[in-house]
């Protein structure tokens, strides 16, 4: 079947029609985390064009191609199942939706989510390098089936998030029997999430932080996954200069203790688990007329360009 570029969808449960343009599905925010929900997307199209230059941006893209690549290449030694998981759900996707590009130019077939619709509609030149569904969507109230994925990625998306549990029942509630969940936050120490919301930047211009510690995160993390594989990297680690300092290992350790880590999770699903409530799954479609099409310009122009010069 050919792809859809222009058109609607029409849900018979709460009898709203959602656009296509371009070729993504635009769904809509959760009714009850509407104006939260808007004033988040509007700071974070703020934060990418202001807050940070174009090198930043590139830098910050070369550290994510490789650890994105680092991940699929863990992905694939999983376990015996791993070859058997093609079917891939990308929660998150961010400006470009790469990690979404990584894992469908490996041959997974990939749907991309993402709340901000400039950042989805900016990366119409990364799906023409290589195809991939595009969803505009509430990650707590996601649209689709229980257990069409078998693998949920869910990427720096959990600390935007009041309540982590309502997304990770989401993860759970899409993700297949023996699917794999994977994880990728950055947790703060305790010592620091005493004072960050007062040096936070993004959040001064309306980006929402819930700063979490590692064992915040594992109390309902371990709830969805059997027996996760969990590692730490130091906030340190990609210092070039402390790749030169004596005891540098003993630096990047003490500045976990210190300061927090970017903390990863790998784990199958659990079969056992349940829910504890049922989700106000009422939402009210995206406007795609009150969309930053300036926006969407610098990203399409200036941004993504630039960065797709980095894999070719």
């Amino acid at each position: 079947m050919d792809n859809v570029t222009k058109g609607s969808l029409h849900c018979i449960n709460c009898h709203f029609n959602f656009d296509i343009e371009e070729g993504v599905s635009i769904f809509g925010l959760k009714l009850d985390h509407k104006e939260e929900r808007i004033k988040e997307i509007k700071a974070e199209n703020e934060w990418t064009s202001t807050a940070n230059d174009l090198q930043s941006h590139i830098n910050f893209a070369m550290s994510s191609s490789k650890k994105g690549k680092q991940i699929i290449d863990y992905i694939e030694a999983f376990d015996e199942n791993s070859m058997n998981r093609r079917k891939v759900l990308d929660i998150g996707s961010g400006w470009g939706c790469f990690q979404a590009w990584q894992f469908a130019s490996r041959g997974y077939d990939v749907t991309a989510t993402e709340i901000c619709p400039e950042f989805i509609f900016a990366s119409d030149k990364v799906v023409k390098e290589c195809y991939f569904e595009r969803v505009i969507t509430d990650c707590t109230v996601l649209p689709f089936k229980d257990q069409s994925f078998d693998i949920v990625f869910c990427k720096e998306t959990l600390h935007h998030i009041n309540d982590p549990k309502s997304l990770l029942d989401e993860i759970w509630r899409v993700c297949s029997p023996n699917g794999l969940i994977i994880i990728k936050e950055p947790c703060v120490s305790s010592l620091l999430k005493l004072f960050i919301t007062k040096i936070n930047r993004a959040a001064r211009i309306g980006i929402t932080h819930h700063f979490r510690t590692s064992k915040e995160y594992m109390e309902t993390i371990t709830d969805i996954t059997s027996n996760p594989v969990i590692s730490r990297e130091s906030f340190t680690k990609d210092f070039r200069f402390i790749r030169y300092i004596p005891f540098s290992d003993f630096i990047n350790n003490l500045s976990i203790i210190i300061l927090g880590s970017d903390f990863e999770v790998f784990g199958i699903k659990r079969t056992d688990y349940k829910p504890e409530v049922q989700v106000n799954r009422e939402i009210i479609p995206i406007n795609i007329n009150e969309l930053n099409l300036a926006q969407i310009k610098y990203y399409r122009d200036d941004l993504i360009p630039e960065v797709l010069k980095l894999f070719y």
